[in-house]
């Protein structure tokens, strides 16, 4: 599986880091319209569709189904391993 880098600053990943933390910690993290964690997320999406040219053609639902997938698989696998 290829391998992808996405570059965000500090500030975003502190952000973004919290916010994650607090979701999958079950706490509630809401996103407002004008708050830090909205412009992060959008600056995250925004550099991963830079990286993944491939979510403009007509084959990327075929694509995601498949991800999403390997995703769920190694969630397992890496339960199992424990």
């Amino acid at each position: 599986m290829a391998k992808l880098k996405i570059e965000i600053n500090e500030d975003e990943a502190i952000v973004l880091y919290e916010w994650l933390n607090n979701f999958n910690n079950g706490r509630a993290c809401p996103v407002e319209r004008a708050s830090a964690e909205k412009q992060a997320l959008w600056d995250l999406q925004n550099s991963i569709a830079k990286a993944l040219p491939q979510i403009n053609t007509a084959a990327y639902d075929v694509r995601l189904g498949k991800a999403r997938e390997n995703v769920k698989n190694k969630e397992l696998y890496d339960e199992l391993n424990k």
